[in-house]
């Protein structure tokens, strides 16, 4: 189906320049075309049924959202208008030009919270503008629902949008006041099938009934004058967002030059400042550099004395390892004596014990003869012998 303009007023770049397309409507009698009752039949469409299809969604979600401000038999917008929440959302709108100036004075007359307006007064600007920023729905859904929705997405918010969508269609068609039966047959069956999805308010008999409605003056010059009033007032939103746009261009031209100005009279300051920076980099680099030489010589002065202690090192190891040998050769010459001290002992306690022995036998021998018994001052002799390994006692 293609891309739609959000508005009824498209705006387009050409050659640098904001160009708001006109739209005119024309007036079509019974002796139109079909093309012209085709498009006539879509603006009954958008008038008489979408319109209030989408302010009877707005006063279910007001219910909804303030059941204690928004009076339901009346439509009246009084209390909700009041509400700090709804008044602070909606005065945000008018600081961002959202909010044209008849839509203000409508809602808010002469600053206040207007008494007598209802839901019933509203055209679908701003009943979608209420519904998308005061009501439950999302304000900011993904895959921008609002202005430009998908036809897969399902959505409430995509719904919304795509019957603000068919509006803009009617209006983009309204200079020439004519739709082809081709298109006429897809947008109304797009547009019939979102509004069933949104409300029950209307059947599907009731929406086809529009195709055969007999088309007279007064209809269509109601419905020609209804257009024109929503035009004019979406125009007024395109103005101020022209004027915006033409601010906001001055503005970065001014901050263009001013940042310029100040460029030009801080580049003497930055100059200076950076020679006096180079200078203190300077000076701070040679520091550095004396500091390393230091560190330098410093570090000779330490590997030679590394290199003497290694040697120290060196020469006491040496010593150790000599003294080391000298002590071992003492501890083997040591055993060795040893060794041979105890087999001298050995050898002389095996001689100590054969005199022994030989004495005792001689001694043994003796005392039975005659003449020893007769020896005057004989006496009997026991010789006893204590051996240690240390020698010989008596």
């Amino acid at each position: 189906m293609g891309q739609f303009p959000e508005d009824p007023v498209a705006i387009y770049l050409k050659a640098g320049r904001y160009v708001l397309v006109e739209v005119t409507v024309t007036m079509a009698t019974a002796s139109s075309n079909p093309d012209q009752e085709n498009f006539f039949r879509m603006t009954v469409l958008i008038v008489d049924n979408a319109l209030k299809v989408l302010q009877d969604v707005l006063q279910k979600e007001l219910t909804t959202e303030y059941p204690n401000l928004f009076d339901l038999s009346t439509g009246l917008l009084r209390g909700v208008l009041g509400d700090g929440i709804v008044r602070t959302k909606l005065d945000r709108l008018v600081r961002s030009r959202v909010l044209n100036v008849h839509q203000q004075n409508q809602l808010y007359p002469g600053g206040n919270p207007s008494s007598s307006v209802t839901v019933g007064d509203l055209d679908i600007t701003l009943t979608v503008l209420m519904l998308r920023n005061i009501t439950t729905l999302n304000p900011r859904p993904p895959l921008n629902a609002w202005d430009n929705p998908s036809d897969s997405d399902t959505s409430r918010e995509a719904t919304i949008g795509r019957v603000k969508r068919y509006r803009n269609i009617v209006y983009g068609h309204a200079n020439k006041a004519a739709i082809s039966d081709q298109d006429f047959r897809a947008h109304f069956s797009g547009l019939k099938s979102n509004l069933l999805a949104l409300s029950s308010m209307y059947t599907d008999e009731e929406y086809d009934a529009i195709l055969s409605k007999p088309l007279d003056a007064a209809l269509l010059e109601r419905n020609q004058s209804i257009l024109k009033e929503w035009y004019n007032y979406d125009k007024d939103v395109k103005d101020q967002l022209v004027k915006v746009i033409h601010e906001l261009k001055e503005g970065e031209t001014k901050l263009q030059d001013h940042v310029e100005q100040v460029h030009k009279r801080s580049e003497d300051t930055i100059l200076k400042k950076m020679d006096s920076v180079a200078q203190n980099t300077h000076n701070k680099l040679e520091e550095i550099s004396q500091r390393v030489t230091q560190m330098d010589i410093g570090q000779s002065e330490l590997k030679d004395k590394f290199k003497q202690t290694q040697k120290f090192m060196e020469e006491v190891k040496a010593a150790q390892k000599e003294d080391s040998q000298n002590i071992q050769f003492h501890l083997e010459k040591g055993r060795g004596e040893l060794a041979s001290l105890r087999s001298t002992q050995g050898q002389q306690l095996q001689m100590t014990k054969e005199m022994q022995e030989n004495v005792q036998t001689i001694c043994d021998r003796d005392r039975d003869t005659t003449e020893f018994q007769k020896t005057p001052g004989s006496v009997d002799l026991d010789i006893h012998m204590k051996i240690s390994p240390s020698g010989m006692e008596a």
